[in-house]
């Protein structure tokens, strides 16, 4: 069984519909034969990185890189080799 790959503007796509909240999420899924915790999981990288879009200087982007990159640390942690 072969994952799928997604582009990023069909994740895009696929995002925005969900927030609209037209439709429910197990719908969105089922159309795009994504499972509904993907989506979610797309959701939340989106609005976790939305700030560096509205970032207005250079300072501010590095504050929220650096924020995002704490966050995906504490998330994901480096393994320890045995």
């Amino acid at each position: 069984m072969s994952k799928n790959q997604y582009s990023p503007e069909e994740k895009l796509k696929i995002v925005i519909e969900a927030l609209k909240e037209e439709r429910l999420i197990t719908d969105i899924a089922s159309e795009y034969g994504v499972h509904p915790s993907v989506i979610h999981r797309w959701k939340k990288e989106l609005l976790e990185s939305a700030e560096r879009v509205f970032a207005s200087s250079k300072n501010a982007k590095d504050v929220a890189n650096e924020k995002q990159q704490q966050q995906a640390e504490i998330e994901n942690p480096p393994k320890l080799a045995v």
